[in-house]
């Protein structure tokens, strides 16, 4: 880094509060890593060769003024049957450190390991595993707790994987698949498009089937938010319970709390 870059982050990092991020503007690097619908393993990282010139990637976005980037661990080739072989991802981590780029690393990126199947509890536990290694990682090699997009476009990835377009091609299981990679509870509904009593109800297929057909499934136009309570990024789901139901400001909200 030259030193006006140096006296930025150290800046930066001396005042987290003022700021999350070390710039507004995000760079990405694509790092899919499915099995398509040709049932070949793609690997984005490697075939744009990010992995061979990632420090120099991550030099020419600084050259352009940003100091934040989208990235990703390719979690098939770390994950050994369940011992881990970091070098894929260590010399991006520390290409990213050195140029004082903060990286939110996409931690399942549509691929996972071979020997998992993704509706089985082992899914769930292999990734935790994998999620919380990562995380040790980070911190001990940059003194840093990392930021983290654990499983990639939720939505879309179920869409396509229930489909022809990409493994593991799990026809009718939309809702199934859904359910194993989040589950959450509706906390606000906007009651001008959808009913106020939704407030408080699990995100599922029952619920998904209510909605109204101009209504977004995935609330995108801010038709109703929620709070995850499980995830495979978690270490154990979080025990709630469903509080209070009230109106305030045009909104429809239910409280959340441990349970």
């Amino acid at each position: 880094m030259t030193p006006d870059e140096e006296s930025i982050v150290a800046q930066q990092a001396a005042s987290p509060e003022a700021h999350l991020f070390r710039s507004f503007w995000m760079a990405g690097f694509e790092c899919s890593c499915q099995i398509n619908s040709a049932g070949v393993r793609l690997d984005m990282t490697s075939a744009l060769q990010h992995d061979v010139y990632a420090a120099e990637d991550y030099r020419r976005i600084r050259e352009m003024g940003m100091a934040v980037a989208r990235d990703g661990l390719r979690w098939h080739l770390i994950d050994r049957g369940g011992r881990y072989d970091w070098s894929s991802w260590l010399a991006m981590l520390d290409a990213a450190s050195e140029a004082g780029v903060q990286v939110i690393w996409d931690l399942c990126h549509y691929g996972w390991p071979h020997d998992v199947d993704i509706f089985s509890r082992d899914f769930l536990e292999r990734f935790g595993g994998f999620v919380a290694e990562a995380a040790r990682i980070h911190l001990e090699r940059t003194g840093a707790p990392g930021f983290w997009a654990p499983v990639n476009e939720i939505n879309f990835f179920t869409w396509a994987a229930t489909r022809d377009l990409m493994f593991p091609y799990a026809f009718g299981r939309d809702g199934e698949l859904k359910r194993q990679l989040v589950r959450a509870v509706l906390t606000c509904v906007d009651p001008a498009v959808l009913a106020p009593e939704l407030a408080g109800r699990a995100f599922d297929e029952a619920l998904l089937a209510e909605l109204p057909a101009d209504v977004d499934p995935c609330g995108e136009r801010g038709e109703f938010h929620t709070f995850v309570w499980d995830a495979p990024g978690f270490r154990a789901p979080i025990d709630i319970e469903v509080g209070e139901v009230v109106e305030r400001d045009g909104f429809v909200f239910c409280d959340v709390g441990l349970a």
